[in-house]
């Protein structure tokens, strides 16, 4: 099976060039390419990738903030950082840890496709396996008393995962966003799969502490629910009317479950206007909406739906309280009221 790699830059005669002089890797790997921070983010929800090549400067969202997304929700995909500035420059933006490599512009495309094959490598320098089933493949692992990380791609669905076994013990699985047990059951509910196998295992935390014949059963008993629920669509409906918090609790809530992706396309046209400078993920912002929103409950104000965070520079900055909590930096105070007027009108 071809693997994927994410390239993500605003570039587009980059990318074309990009494309043609890799050509010649394509029974290794695809490219599939983003124009910018919140293309990659949709992109990586969708879609599974060996490696994410990512330029600093975007429109929309800066190559800093896609890089803490992805070592946040996709901390096994490697990152190439690409960048006009030279490595000492980009180092000082992003720290060589969880970095695979830097490489300044202009780069002949032959020097990226090299590093990317190393990458695939490694990730099967253990081997491959075609059209095997992931319960037989990993009970395999444990008799064999392996220590090896497994890429697994799902030849149905073209999902994927990563398992991670020490001395045959299934220690942590991550599939997509989902990592831990929950990972584990979507894995282990494929039925044809292909493996590379990576002779070491850098999840030092074991996720999982249950034995993998209980996993196993676990996911078969899940997967049989999941067909008979499948099953039973469509004869059951919820209205709108069902919903206990209202109408508008019911749009609030949508907007909370936007994704940066969505939540730009809404406001395409203050992103164009360059009214809106930057939409991103921030988990810092964690810990104050937490404390805002328990004050709120206490004071009888209900829940916490939109925020607005000045700095007391020219930047105003739009919060939503999801999980993680979304930031939309706008120009100016002015434009504050207009970008919350369009989200509540969009959802």
């Amino acid at each position: 099976m071809i693997r994927k790699i994410l390239f993500v830059d605003d570039d587009r005669v980059l990318q074309i060039i990009t494309k043609q002089r890799l050509a010649v890797f394509a029974e290794h790997f695809s490219l599939v390419f983003a124009n910018d921070g919140l293309d990659a983010i949709k992109k990586l929800e969708d879609n599974c990738f060996s490696l994410v090549c990512i330029d600093l400067i975007m429109p929309r969202m800066k190559g800093t903030n896609l890089f803490s997304h992805v070592r946040s929700h996709f901390p096994h995909i490697p990152v190439i950082i690409l960048s006009g500035q030279s490595k000492e420059e980009m180092q000082k933006l992003i720290p060589p840890v969880d970095v695979l490599e830097y490489i300044s512009k202009p780069f002949p495309p032959e020097v990226l496709g090299k590093c990317i094959m190393k990458q695939l490598h490694k990730e099967a320098d253990g081997g491959i396996m075609y059209n095997v089933s992931p319960p037989v493949f990993f009970q395999f692992m444990e008799m064999e008393a392996k220590t090896c990380t497994a890429h697994v791609l799902d030849n149905g669905s073209q999902q994927g995962g990563v398992l991670y076994f020490n001395e045959g013990q299934l220690y942590d699985v991550r599939a997509g966003k989902i990592s831990g047990l929950d990972g584990a059951m979507i894995v282990f509910g494929w039925n044809d799969v292909t493996v590379f196998i990576e002779k070491k295992c850098s999840a030092l935390e074991n996720k999982i502490n249950l034995p993998l014949q209980t996993v196993i059963m676990q996911a078969v008993s899940m997967k049989d629910e999941d067909d008979e629920e499948t099953e039973l669509q469509g004869t059951e409906q919820v209205g709108e009317n069902d919903f206990s918090g209202g109408v508008e609790d019911l749009a609030y809530a949508k907007l909370r479950a936007s994704k940066p992706a969505e939540i730009c396309s809404m406001l395409s046209d203050e992103v164009a206007a360059h009214r809106v400078s930057d939409i991103a993920e921030n988990v810092a912002l964690a810990g104050a909406i937490d404390t805002v929103t328990k004050i709120g409950k206490d004071a009888g104000f209900g829940e916490f739906q939109l925020g607005h965070l000045t700095h007391g520079t020219e930047d105003e900055v739009v919060i939503i309280p999801s999980l993680p909590p979304t930031a939309i930096t706008c120009s100016s105070e002015s434009h504050v009221k207009g970008i919350v007027k369009i989200l509540e009108r969009k959802v």
